[in-house]
């Protein structure tokens, strides 16, 4: 397995269940927090091309906040479509539009003025451009073009002041106005966790392996515990991964365990007249 098949499934767009949207609404608050503090620590010590990147991206991971929060109250019990994930987590001008709305819309200016729309478009190119520029060195025409010297002459100091103005101090403004939000608060400070009941993991069970012949489930705060045996007198390991995968998806705060239990009766001496059941647990 190479580096590559271990990335890429992670960014293959899903749809978002809405009972992990507050987990996710931590995390991207979290990160745009992080990325805001090192555009502020880069830009102290005059790194002003990665403080500009780092403030970008800050807002961005920002946007993400603030759609994540704003469809877990509006869409009660609805999911995040895939189309949507792939439009606000994996495209990056959208995002910065989304920024730029909603920060008009934070200082009680029309949700569908013109002007906005406009702005937030050509903003919102400007910065991916200057994202871009920032980061990566390329051939511009007739010459080379790097972060370093990125336009020929160019006043990094002006540039410093500028994302100190509209990005860091802004989106400070942003964060204070948000934290003061009581339902928001609430949210980013609870985890909605679903408590396993062993009717729902059993239909689970069943509906991948169709020969369970008996199911023992045992479950506390931290585990999932299952002990099963088939008709088949073996348990494939492509439905073992279905069934763990599901119980991972709807158990997020669980540690999963599946055991194979095999069941063979052994006779016990003529003086004890019983039966004895030996288990064999076959953890794969």
């Amino acid at each position: 397995m190479t580096l590559f098949d271990i990335i890429m499934p992670r960014h293959i767009a899903k749809k978002i269940p809405w009972k992990m949207i507050p987990e996710g609404i931590n995390l991207c608050l979290n990160n745009a927090v992080r990325l805001l503090e090192d555009a502020m620590i880069l830009l102290e010590n005059d790194r002003i091309q990665n403080g500009l990147v780092n403030g970008i991206l800050a807002q961005e991971e920002f946007a993400k906040v603030l759609f994540l929060y704003s469809h877990y109250e509006k869409n009660k019990g609805k999911d995040i479509s895939k189309t949507q994930v792939g439009k606000k987590f994996r495209l990056h001008r959208p995002r910065l539009k989304l920024y730029h709305k909603l920060e008009f819309q934070r200082k009680g200016l029309a949700k569908y003025n013109r002007s906005i729309v406009k702005y937030t478009k050509e903003a919102s190119t400007m910065q991916q451009h200057l994202k871009e520029v920032f980061t990566y060195v390329d051939w511009a025409i007739y010459e080379w073009q790097s972060p370093s010297h990125p336009f020929g002459i160019i006043n990094l100091q002006g540039i410093k002041k500028q994302v100190i103005d509209e990005i860091v101090t802004v989106l400070l403004e942003n964060l204070k106005q948000l934290l003061q939000d009581k339902r928001f608060v609430k949210i980013i400070y609870s985890t909605i966790i679903e408590t396993p009941k062993a009717n729902v993991i059993n239909k689970i069970i069943i509906k991948y392996c169709k020969d369970a012949k008996g199911v023992s489930i045992t479950t506390d705060e931290n585990e999932i515990q299952i002990s099963l045996n088939t008709k088949s007198g073996n348990l494939d390991a492509k439905i073992k991964k279905q069934i763990n995968d599901e119980l991972v998806q709807r158990y997020t705060e669980h540690e999963i365990n599946i055991f194979y239990e095999e069941k063979n009766w052994i006779p016990l001496t003529e003086d004890e007249k019983k039966i004895k059941t030996r288990t064999v647990i076959d953890n794969f």
